[in-house]
């Protein structure tokens, strides 16, 4: 449709043939007036010889006519008496529609501008309208809706029955003062298809659907395998919640803004609590970090304070909480009201190293017995030093102290098939030993050897005191013997 053309008078055009006239005529019943354009006379019924009736009038040629109000004040055809135009009709298969014609003044006839066919469709640009209004042209299809008011709304209004009698309205225009805004109104939902299926809805009560024919929720989206894409053409794109992305404005200073942020190297949650708080990050290459922008592993966690990770076991009713404090790490084992709970570390055994809830520690056991530390296996190590130990074995060498004699111990020996306070092979295998109270036990033991290594140094040394004494006198007896000898022999000569 040429937008230049402007249709200033709509005639109503009637092709008039040589042997044609039009006139104005009323109906043999008074009933209406017309102007024929294919006969002198107001045509009758179907074979022309019935009267002139509101059932048998539509089979008239083209007319242009109105109602006569009846002497009772009533129209026979319409409540009004409003002028009638009626197409061609040659019978129940020869029904015709209304053209409305303009000469543009470069085509060589008059051009078809609007069509209403016998079905009652309008056609705009098109002769055959196969909607109620139907538009068309070669060129830019628009429809114009204007108004003067500054303040009344321009637009188009939808109706429809409903199931229920009821009518629903749509409203498509503009909305408010001045008419800035554009305004889709929906009587209830308002939905948006390609293809005849749904693809996105707008409920009553203001929640967003797309994929959801009934969304629960502001904004619900569920289809398959699908999902949502932002463009990160620039270094970043993010979502924020009470927060504008683009300007940083926190929309409501009584809360809390937040926002996703995608960038090239990670992904991110910030927070906006008067204070910018890097609180979580995701890199390319896995490393997650807490509180930490460049988190070196795959789990980082990161605070200026106190910091504390917690795992929690609702059905198992346990949970771990590691920590991270001032000069220390620490690591609870608790129940899920906080009292204590047993703490297991495994590797290939569940006793592989355990701590009750009492502190006790088993390493290859959970029976530690009155033992702070119990250990079901060898223990290797360079040293091992036993703290304030209260029965050392010094006693031992004070001066009241009685030291059995080696005859006594000979006889405690025989009796007893090991040392005095020393606890034997078989009482080992059935109460285990005290390591400290033992080291103490065999150092007294140690000591009392000394002891009697020290008296039998003595006694050594008496020996060999005795010995030189011996060995003096052998010698002066040898020597005794040797000047006998020789008295003996000069006696012997003389």
């Amino acid at each position: 449709m040429k937008s230049k053309i402007k249709i200033a008078v709509i005639a109503i055009s009637v092709i008039i043939t040589s042997n044609l006239y039009s006139q104005i005529s009323s109906s043999p019943d008074n009933s209406v007036n017309a102007i024929s354009g294919a006969s002198n006379k107001i045509p009758s019924g179907i074979d022309n010889d019935g009267g002139w009736s509101s059932t048998n009038a539509y089979w008239a040629s083209p007319l242009i006519y109105r109602s006569k109000r009846e002497s009772n004040g009533v129209f026979p055809f319409n409540e009004y008496g409003e002028l009638m135009i009626q197409g061609t009709s040659h019978g129940r298969n020869y029904n015709k529609g209304i053209s409305l014609l303009t000469w543009d003044g470069l085509n060589s006839i008059a051009q078809i501008r609007m069509r209403i066919n016998a079905e009652g469709n309008v056609g705009i640009g098109t002769n055959g309208p196969n909607e109620k209004l139907h538009l068309s042209s070669d060129e830019g299809t628009k429809i114009k809706v204007v108004t003067t008011s500054t303040t009344g709304s321009t637009g188009i209004l939808f109706q429809g029955k409903r199931t229920t009698g009821l009518n629903s309205s749509h409203y498509l225009g503009t909305d408010g003062v001045s008419h800035y805004n554009f305004k889709i109104n929906a009587d209830e939902n308002l939905k948006l298809q390609t293809n005849g299926t749904d693809k996105m809805i707008i409920s009553s009560a203001g929640r967003v659907g797309i994929g959801v024919p009934n969304p629960s929720s502001k904004l619900q989206l569920m289809n398959g395998n699908d999902g949502i894409s932002f463009d990160a053409s620039d270094d970043w794109v993010g979502v924020g919640f009470n927060r504008s992305v683009k300007t940083g404005e926190i929309f409501d200073t009584a809360k809390s803004g937040w926002q996703f942020t995608a960038r090239d190297d990670r992904f991110s949650l910030e927070g906006y609590n008067g204070a910018f708080s890097n609180l979580l990050n995701v890199l390319k290459n896995g490393h997650v970090g807490i509180g930490e922008q460049n988190p070196d592993s795959k789990l980082h966690i990161k605070g200026s304070t106190s910091t504390y990770s917690t795992i929690e076991n609702t059905g198992g009713n346990s949970k771990m909480i590691l920590g991270a404090v001032t000069n220390r790490n620490i690591i609870y084992s608790r129940k899920l009201d906080n009292t204590p709970q047993i703490l297991k570390l495994q590797v290939s055994s569940e006793n592989d190293f355990v701590v009750n809830t009492d502190g006790k520690i088993g390493i290859g056991t959970n029976t530690m017995g009155n033992h702070k530390l119990a250990v079901e296996g060898s223990i290797g190590a360079r040293e091992i030093k036993v703290e304030a130990f209260p029965n050392w074995s010094d006693f031992v060498f004070y001066d009241d102290y009685q030291l059995p004699t080696l005859t006594e111990v000979e006889n405690h020996i025989k009796a007893k098939g090991h040392l005095k306070d020393i606890p034997s092979a078989k009482e080992v295998e059935k109460n285990g030993f005290y390591l400290g109270e033992m080291d103490a036990k065999l150092l007294q033991k140690i000591e009392e050897l000394t002891l009697y290594t020290i008296e039998q140094e003595k006694k050594i040394e008496d020996l060999k005191k005795y010995k030189t004494q011996l060995d003096s006198q052998a010698k002066e007896i040898k020597e005794l013997k040797s000047l006998l000898k020789k008295v003996l022999e000069l006696n012997k000569n003389n």
